[in-house]
């Protein structure tokens, strides 16, 4: 990327003028934008007014991004000699508090690579101080059977965040929030963009965010100073399968195109998203209570960053060719604590999925759903179910394959307690 590229990225009035052509933003809506390159920074925000400068250092809900906080206080904390990446986390919790996560390392958490199910867990539990209860936490996890062993595939959670959390507190002796506060934010000088809200219960959560607002400014500082650099620990971990988007993840940061790294949320009223290229000296940050931020990161600087809407979609294939037909080896049953899932042949020699979802203790049908095959393995369900866009099968083995992948997380295939249950 060349100079003038750069400059103009980070440009205001430019800036402004892309918001305004790219978005149409709804009454009560507000998103922000923000770019670092070239050593400049730039912020347009739009809302009912239109796109204006008086909402620019409004701090916004930032969801999951939450996830690269609790990297960066990890990794702080491994610069400073208090951790280690490939620590066992059973014995950086309180005593008798991690003995079911044997074989777990806080490299494995911070790549969701850990193999624990907590699709049934909506928060994380806290004692009486605030802090996480890493007991219960840990006693909740271990009901549901893990995914897989340590390390052997990466399905995205929550739980990782939430131990880690737990593993900082119980080293330093303070609340997560404090830490957050002493330790990283203040630091960077974005402290007063932190705030608690009436919605957010006035927990600030360390992988969905809670009450935690941040300035885009200081999402800018955060990734700038934090964002993994090429020789940080390894490569990081691939996906299982196909992502439109991502390729795998880096010490609890997302994976792009090529010298990219971020994450987003897309939580409701909480949709936000980061990028940065630190060998370009690239980033950008975006927040919306309204349209979703990858779509106003990809029509307002879209055309200047190809890479952020560059969209790897596999060529749908015919039913009967011999790629589709491959995908009838893994007929079977795939489940979470929270969800079944079953591959099954359907009319016309094509396959079907049906869904199942947990409430009051069972499994309940909850959608069905043709899939389409295409590329590389790949169903895209029609009509497209909302958790179940499209699924791939993955990991071959003797009875066909031992997950089904949706593009977050894997169902392993379980035959025989699925159809208990």
């Amino acid at each position: 990327m060349t100079a003038d590229a750069l400059a103009e990225l980070a440009d205001p009035s430019a800036l402004r003028e892309w918001l305004a052509a790219g978005l149409d933003v709804g009454c009560g809506e507000r998103v922000i934008v923000g770019v670092r390159a070239g050593g400049r920074v730039a912020i347009a925000a739009a809302g009912e007014q239109g796109v204006t400068d008086t909402a620019c250092d409004a701090p916004m809900p930032i969801g999951c991004l939450a996830k690269l906080f609790t990297a960066a206080l990890v990794m702080q904390a491994r610069a400073a000699g208090r951790l280690g990446l490939d620590d066992p986390v059973a014995e950086r919790l309180p005593s008798g508090a991690g003995i079911e996560l044997r074989g777990i390392t806080l490299r494995h958490l911070l790549e969701h690579t850990h193999g624990l199910d907590d699709s049934l867990l909506e928060r994380a539990p806290r004692c009486e101080d605030g802090r996480i209860d890493a007991r219960r936490l840990v006693a909740a996890l271990a009901a549901a059977p893990r995914l897989a062993a340590p390390g052997e595939i990466y399905s995205y959670s929550n739980a990782g965040a939430w131990l880690l959390a737990a593993v900082l507190e119980t080293a330093a002796g303070l609340a997560y929030a404090r830490l957050l506060h002493d330790e990283l934010l203040a630091p960077l000088g974005v402290a007063a963009g932190v705030r608690c809200s009436a919605s957010g219960g006035g927990e600030i959560c360390p992988a969905v965010g809670g009450a935690l607002a941040v300035r885009v400014r200081g999402l800018l500082e955060l990734v700038g100073a934090h964002a993994p650099c090429d020789g940080d620990a390894g490569a990081g971990t691939p996906l299982p399968g196909w992502h439109p988007l991502e390729r795998g993840c880096r010490l609890g940061w997302k994976v792009h195109a090529p010298g990219w790294l971020g994450h987003q949320s897309a939580w409701p009223n909480a949709s936000a998203l980061v990028r940065v290229h630190p060998r370009a000296g690239v980033a950008l940050a975006v927040c919306s209570t309204g349209p979703a931020a990858a779509v106003v990161a990809a029509r307002v600087l879209g055309a200047r960053l190809p890479e952020l809407a560059a969209l790897r979609v596999p060529r749908l294939l015919d039913v009967g060719s011999a790629e589709a037909s491959a995908a009838k080896r893994g007929e079977g049953l795939y489940r979470t604590a929270r969800y079944a899932v079953s591959v099954a042949a359907g009319a016309g020699g094509g396959l079907v999925l049906r869904t199942a979802a947990r409430t009051g203790g069972r499994y309940r049908p909850a959608a069905r759903a043709s899939l389409c095959p295409a590329e590389h393995g790949v169903c895209f369900t029609r009509p497209a179910l909302a958790e179940f866009p499209y699924v791939q099968l993955v990991s071959p083995c003797a009875a066909g394959y031992r997950f089904i992948w949706n593009g977050r997380f894997v169902l392993p295939r379980r035959e025989d307690s699925a159809r208990r249950a």
